[in-house]
């Protein structure tokens, strides 16, 4: 499975995953009458324990290195608060308020407002497919919120809000988390000699070398 497969496989299950957190989230809302506050901080506690568990048993004490230097540190708790916590307090507020799917329409509104700042980052024209795709999401989000009546909104005014603070919260949050990735690999791309990358790369090369099917190469016959 190469990366690109195996990024929109994750993409699928994790979007997958977080649906069925809202409309989860929405029951216990409904039947046991507890908050958004309550669910997002049992949630996030109980799963950083389990995560740092399964990072530990596998990292030891190196999990706690991220905190030893100032930088990396401040990344993290930046991507802790504006990220991951209001992420998912802005989204599960949003599914108290309205509902599951109003909820999660909003907040994926997200991959257009990344792919408008990229265009302007890189000082890029957007394409014809780029158009279509924001203004598709953007009567989406019309027709969602007013069911076409521009005087009335069928949802209400907070959830609305919290949804879309909840994609904004998504752009910082994949962002962010992209940044620190390429940091962390810069940074061991500078620890490794060149040389050293270099057979680091052929060696992972080798499995699919040695599995790929051998190549047949032309023979020419020549007659005497």
């Amino acid at each position: 499975m190469n990366a690109k497969v195996k990024g929109i496989t994750y993409a699928l299950i994790g979007g997958t995953c977080w649906g069925l957190s809202g409309i989860v989230g929405k029951l216990l809302f409904d039947t046991r009458g507890l908050n958004a506050q309550w669910l997002v901080t049992a949630r996030l506690i109980i799963g950083g324990l389990i995560m740092l568990l399964i990072a530990f048993l596998q990292k030891k004490e190196k999990i706690f290195d991220v905190w030893k230097n100032k930088k990396t540190a401040c990344s993290m708790l930046l991507f802790a608060a504006f990220g991951m916590l209001a992420c998912q307090l802005t989204y599960f507020l949003c599914v108290q308020y309205s509902n599951p799917a109003t909820a999660t329409v909003l907040q994926y509104t997200s991959p257009v407002m990344i792919m408008i700042l990229c265009l302007f980052l890189d000082k890029k024209l957007p394409r014809i497919i780029d158009i279509l795709v924001l203004i598709a999401v953007v009567a989406g989000v019309f027709l969602m919120s007013t069911h076409g009546d521009i005087h009335t909104l069928a949802i209400s005014q907070k959830a609305l809000i919290l949804g879309m603070i909840a994609a904004v919260t998504i752009v910082f949050y994949t962002l962010k988390w992209w940044n620190m990735q390429q940091k962390r690999e810069r940074i061991v791309s500078n620890c490794i000699p060149n040389h050293t990358q270099r057979t680091i790369r052929r060696i992972r090369k080798l499995p699919s070398l040695l599995l790929s099917k051998p190549r047949r190469l032309p023979v020419n016959w020549v007659s005497d």
